[in-house]
């Protein structure tokens, strides 16, 4: 007799490296600014470009895990579980098209010399720790409220650079590390109002 498989162990399986690898993705980025390496953002830039594959993947297995949940009695206990992870796809998805837009204007501030105040790479760290907490969180089955307010507190660092990057590109990164946390905080599983309200007000 074949059981069906484990949605929660197949939804871990595809999700969990994608985050591990989208953490290190941001820390690389953080690295960059602060070492004002334009090769190390350009390599950063092309990782980056590479996720889509596996977020692609990672959505086809959870909405096979949540159909293998629904339909089969013997994983019927393993739904709640299961929900964390599904609530985390699309705002990973988001987490991997809005870390694209950021690396690559990460290039464009290193290329052009924009100023790098030290709360933009600071921010980018606390950014890549929310997504590695987000991660750890979904995997225990806990309330997300460390990843959440490591992603507040990437906001909050990242508004406090705006008046110091003195560029256009430094400023799409600073807006972008806010979108990035409003998708961490979504993939929490709070509502985009909701994340919102939780950001600084811009200057």
């Amino acid at each position: 007799l074949l059981l069906p498989l484990n949605p929660l162990s197949v939804a871990r399986r595809e999700l969990d490296p994608l985050l591990k690898t989208l953490a290190e993705l941001i820390d690389d980025c953080a690295d960059a600014l602060a070492d004002r390496d334009r090769a190390g953002a350009a390599l950063a830039l092309g990782r980056a470009r590479d996720t889509q594959a596996a977020v692609d993947a990672a959505h086809e297995a959870l909405e096979g895990s949540s159909e293998v949940a629904m339909i089969a009695p013997v994983r019927w206990r393993k739904r709640g579980q299961l929900v964390g992870y599904l609530d985390a796809a699309d705002p990973v998805d988001h987490i991997s098209r809005d870390l694209r837009v950021l690396a690559r204007h990460v290039v464009s501030m290193l290329r052009r010399g924009e100023p790098v105040p030290s709360t933009l790479p600071q921010s980018l760290r606390a950014l890549a720790g929310a997504v590695r907490l987000l991660r750890i969180e979904l995997g225990h089955g806990d309330e997300p409220r460390e990843s959440r307010a490591s992603a507040v507190a990437a906001a909050e660092l990242a508004t406090e650079a705006l008046d110091e990057t003195g560029g256009f590109a430094g400023q799409v990164v600073v807006a972008q590390t806010r979108s990035l946390a409003v998708d961490v905080l979504q993939a929490t599983g709070l509502e985009r109002e909701q994340a919102l309200g939780l950001l600084p007000s811009l200057p």
